[in-house]
């Protein structure tokens, strides 16, 4: 029998690692295949059911619920029998491979099929051994000073922690400052109150402070470098995503002239000019690339009117397509793009629904898929202090997916955009 606290641990981790991971683990460890594969089905098909009963309202009333109960009853002896049979009929070859702990497996699999459990944690996932899960786990989010509903970075990060909390035992909470010092005050609140993992999205300079006071305290910041053993940094390869919009614009430009505007003339935004002149460049010599910076403080991303009028000065000029990486001055800058009915390329989050037709298409960066992955290295203790740089390859990089644009692009541009992501992924494309 199962013990209790298995099962709950099971429970608990039910959507951590999928059919295919703990396929592939159990055929390592000797599992027969048809074993395995007809005791996933099961386990699959039953909490299958489960959850379309959870969904039911509550007015269909207890009758419905116990009627329900008999049925999936009924169905889990049927599937309790469908594997004993499969078992069986395996050939004694097979069965001496597996011995006694298919055996075991068989009756720890139906165990946890009555019991609405998922996943069964084998040897194979022994290095993947999550935190203690008797309590709960805290995250704590700082967001930046924009806050929640800026659909960009803060929203992405409120996602990642929506969907870390469905497949792991955490309670996470979020503290939206409104300037450097509320930002500061935040991060030293989680971290003495001890919660495990504190994500800093515009606070490089502060939780460098205190990562060094608090040692013991996980940390996450994005766009920022902090060398330290308790913090994670997470960089993006703007530049591939940016190859791809240049591109987009090489191909799609009538009239040669093509405009970048960024907030800031810094690194980081040199990135994004670098591998947008490359993409188009490497579609059309023909075409020019005319690049200008709103400021030389950070006031350039958050100056809407001043990204409007910068754009329509640039389209005035003849140029017909423009990309910006410019924060908040690109919405000002899209909304150019609407009144002079040319195209814009828009940046960090989707922007396609702001000029639909007119913003060819948006380089995502997905800020919840990376924090998803730190996320599931810290709760699989496999948490390490170090930069991070994500790109194409690791789904965090990207092109949105064209909803308003898809009758305009030709499909010749939508392949070779596609070919430059695997050239990309295969290293045929480099930058560095």
């Amino acid at each position: 029998m199962v013990s209790q606290k298995l099962v709950d641990y099971i429970r608990n981790n039910l959507d951590s690692f999928g059919e295919d991971k703990i396929r592939e683990a159990l055929l390592k460890e000797g599992y027969p295949q048809d074993l395995v594969n007809n005791a996933i089905k099961a386990a699959i098909e039953f909490n299958s059911m489960r959850r379309g009963y959870r969904k039911r309202e509550e007015g269909e009333g207890i009758g419905f619920i116990k009627e329900k109960t008999e049925q999936s009853r009924e169905q889990l002896n049927v599937k309790k029998e469908e594997i004993n049979e499969k078992y069986e009929k395996l050939d004694k070859k097979e069965r001496n491979v597996s011995g006694k702990n298919s055996k075991i497996l068989i009756a720890i699999l139906i165990t946890i099929i009555v019991l609405g459990a998922g996943f069964f944690v084998f040897r194979g996932f022994s290095n993947n051994k999550l935190l203690d899960t008797d309590k709960k786990v805290h995250i704590g989010l700082v967001t930046t000073l924009n806050g929640l509903g800026d659909n960009s970075f803060n929203d992405l990060a409120y996602n990642a922690l929506l969907d870390s909390k469905e497949k792991y035992k955490i309670e996470f909470e979020i503290l939206e400052p409104k300037n450097d010092e509320e930002t500061e005050k935040d991060l030293r609140s989680f971290s003495e109150q001890k919660f495990d993992l504190i994500i800093g999205l515009n606070s490089g300079e502060a939780v460098d402070d205190i990562a060094t006071e608090f040692q013991d305290i996980k940390f996450v910041i994005i766009d920022k470098v902090i060398d330290k053993p308790n913090v994670v940094s997470i960089t993006f390869k703007e530049e591939e995503g940016s190859y791809l919009a240049g591109i987009m614009a090489g191909m799609m430009t009538k009239s040669n002239k093509i405009g970048f505007i960024g907030g800031m003339d810094i690194p980081i935004i040199k990135k994004f000019e670098a591998g947008f002149s490359a993409g188009v460049k490497s579609v059309n010599t023909d075409a020019s690339v005319i690049s200008e910076y709103l400021s030389s403080d950070l006031s350039g991303f958050n100056s809407p009117e001043n990204g409007r009028e910068r754009a329509i000065e640039l389209y005035d000029e003849d140029v017909d397509v423009i990309y910006h990486a410019a924060g908040l001055s690109g919405n000002g800058i899209i909304e150019a793009a609407k009144e002079k009915d040319k195209y814009v390329i828009g940046a960090d989050f989707n922007q396609d629904y702001m000029a639909k037709g007119n913003v060819l298409t948006s380089v995502v960066k997905r800020v919840d898929t990376a924090l998803s992955i730190i996320i599931d290295k810290t709760l699989n203790n496999n948490f390490e202090g170090k930069i991070y740089e994500f790109g194409i390859s690791e789904g965090c990089i990207g092109l949105t997916e064209f909803e308003y644009t898809k009758d305009i692009i030709p499909e010749e541009v939508i392949e070779r955009i596609e070919e430059a992501k695997e050239d990309i992924k295969s290293g045929t494309i480099k930058f560095y």
